[in-house]
């Protein structure tokens, strides 16, 4: 009797070339996916706790002029063109940032000043993230005596918060805030309290 060949039809089957190509690219773009919108969700969640706290120490100052018949001073104020305080302690280097080529500061005076006189009981930092908007630099909020838009005060000169929110043409969120400047992907805020 003959024997009978026995053919193996088992294989491996391999992926070719192109194959992987399209395994990669389609694994790149689910990471760039997922990255673009972790990156959304940061910027979003940074932005809604910077405005809490501005909304905080803007109450606070509001409560504080109530009470007292008049806004708290920045340490400082009256002599210098520019004269800002940092809202809150706690920020790295105890500086907030760099507004009108001016380095800003913190003081613990002035958040004690402010707490006993509004009747508040807060001194957080506003937020921890940097941002630069054109020649400025920001990390959290500042309050006092800036110069501004001459629509905004006829002296070009006003008592105010500065901060800044992540993301060009940022809404400032607080009635009577508005946005002076957006570059660098941010957008830089101001409230007037009133003309110095």
């Amino acid at each position: 009797m003959g024997k009978l060949l026995h053919r193996d039809t088992s294989y491996t089957h391999a992926f070719t070339i192109v194959e992987l190509v399209v395994v990669i690219v389609i694994i790149a773009i689910l990471a760039t996916l997922t990255l673009v919108s972790y990156n959304s969700v940061r910027v979003r969640s940074n932005n809604t706790r910077t405005m809490a706290n501005v909304k905080q120490y803007y109450n606070a100052i509001k409560l504080y002029n109530i009470k007292n018949g008049r806004y708290p001073a920045a340490p400082g104020e009256g002599g210098a063109q520019v004269t800002m305080v940092c809202l809150g302690t706690g920020y790295p280097s105890g500086k907030c940032g760099i507004i009108t080529g001016t380095t800003v500061k913190e003081s613990a005076a002035f958040m004690t000043d402010l707490q006993n006189g509004s009747g508040t009981n807060i001194a957080d930092i506003v937020n921890d993230q940097y941002g630069v908007v054109s020649s400025e630099s920001f990390i959290g909020a500042a309050y006092g005596i800036d110069t501004t838009d001459t629509s905004h005060s006829p002296t070009g000169r006003a008592r105010m918060i500065e901060w800044y929110l992540a993301g060009k043409n940022q809404d400032c969120q607080i009635p009577q805030s508005w946005a002076y400047n957006s570059s660098n992907g941010n957008t830089a805020c101001e409230l007037d309290f009133e003309p110095f």
